[in-house]
């Protein structure tokens, strides 16, 4: 599962002209899953159309991605507080077309992932703050934000990120811990 954005422009016109074909009534063979759910005082409404991308796409682009076998679209609004926010995405996936549903839920886990690392990233690493810019350094930052992240989520005992971060910072025996994974029979050393 890949997302589709504009930096990949043959795939992403191909894709959004597709889609478009179909929603002014074109035949084309699709599937499509919808859910609506509720939580945290909203209310989200989610829908996954998909086409066999073999079928619709042309060969220069199959070439280009030998393994494709899904072009998908996600539409959702979101009703939070008052205020509708309407999102158009496109992914494509080696899932088949018809498995929309699974293709959905897919999306779903795959986001929650994103957003909890960069939640996490964001509040013990300030990584929105990061001005670094030039050069690889922005993404050798990030690498050894990701690495830290790894490791001190090792930590058999149940602390906050930051509270890691700065049992990391003050103890020399700490860090080797967390490099050589926590290896549990030195306890008084996860204790400090």
């Amino acid at each position: 599962m890949l997302a589709v954005k504009a930096n990949q422009e043959g795939l992403h016109q191909a894709t959004q002209a597709l889609f478009e074909r179909l929603d002014a009534g074109e035949a084309m063979t699709h599937a499509i899953s919808d859910a609506t759910e509720t939580g945290h005082g909203r209310v989200a409404y989610r829908k996954v159309t998909t086409l066999d991308a073999v079928q619709v796409l042309p060969d220069s682009i199959l070439f280009a991605w030998p393994k494709l076998e899904t072009l998908v679209r996600i539409q959702s609004r979101t009703q939070r507080e008052g205020k509708l926010v309407e999102e158009e995405r496109f992914y494509i996936s080696t899932l088949p077309a018809q498995e929309a549903e699974v293709i959905g839920e897919a999306v779903k886990f795959h986001w929650g992932i994103e957003n909890q690392l960069h939640w996490v990233l964001d509040v013990a690493f300030n990584e929105d703050r990061n001005r670094t810019r030039k050069g690889s350094a922005p993404e050798s930052g990030a690498l050894l934000r990701h690495i830290t992240l790894n490791l001190l989520r090792q930590d058999p005992e149940k602390r906050s990120m930051p509270k890691r971060r700065m049992k990391a910072a003050l103890s020399r025996e700490y860090r080797m811990a967390a490099l050589m994974g926590f290896n549990t029979q030195n306890e008084s050393i996860l204790r400090i």
